[in-house]
């Protein structure tokens, strides 16, 4: 059977436009989603999360703020779950992000001020937000150890988001000196992540290579 002709160019294409259709799909939130979870599962925890919603961009630093941040988080997604929301890891970790027990209770402790079942970390919205919140809190513990970095930014956040912060800073916040596994992953991620910026990943990168965050990146 011939081929339409417009597959000649649409197949090199399917790839990075699959991976943006799920960057849409399970980062966009829509407003009346969010309004009948609330009715289904009780308003107080669902009200928190669209007041969260609202006013994530003030408390959040610029990586996880920023369109690239959006975009990074995709990239976990696709990396950690390929965008399946019920999957359960090998060692309990649940849902798009993959976000492990002990992250999930001190994440939605500092949300909504005690702890949320974890049973809600196969809810789109709620793994998606609880895992944003814990890249903020990895960047803000990075932050905190500024001088000792020995790579950039993204690479440090992403493997203290795969081999826990605790291990990225045992190891001298230098990736060599980390398991392979652990480095795979940085550049699984990243790769998808600049597939993700496709134009804006040299800019991206340019940022990354200053060190600073782009108000002052671009002064």
């Amino acid at each position: 059977m011939k081929r339409p002709a417009w597959h000649r160019w649409a197949r090199p294409l399917s790839r990075k436009a699959g991976l943006l259709v799920v960057a849409v799909l399970l980062l966009a939130g829509s407003h009346v989603w969010l309004k009948n979870r609330a009715l289904q599962r009780g308003a107080s925890v669902w009200d928190a999360l669209e007041q969260h919603l609202i006013l994530r961009q003030e408390a959040e630093t610029w990586l996880t703020a920023s369109i690239f941040g959006d975009k990074l988080v995709a990239a976990i997604i696709q990396v950690e779950s390929g965008g399946r929301p019920y999957l359960v890891g090998a060692a309990g970790e649940r849902g798009l992000m993959q976000i492990m027990p002990d992250a999930w209770n001190d994440m939605t402790r500092q949300l909504f001020g005690r702890p949320q079942p974890f049973e809600m970390a196969f809810d789109r919205t709620m793994n998606v937000e609880v895992g944003r919140r814990y890249l903020v809190f990895l960047q803000q513990f990075l932050y905190a150890r500024r001088e000792e970095w020995q790579a950039d930014e993204r690479s440090l956040l992403l493997a203290c988001y795969n081999g826990g912060p605790g291990r990225v800073a045992a190891a001298g916040f230098d990736l060599q000196q980390l398991p392979a596994s652990v480095q795979e992953y940085v550049v699984r991620v990243t790769r998808v992540h600049d597939e993700l910026l496709g134009a804006d990943a040299p800019r991206f990168q340019e940022i990354l290579a200053t060190g600073l965050p782009p108000a002052e990146a671009t002064r």
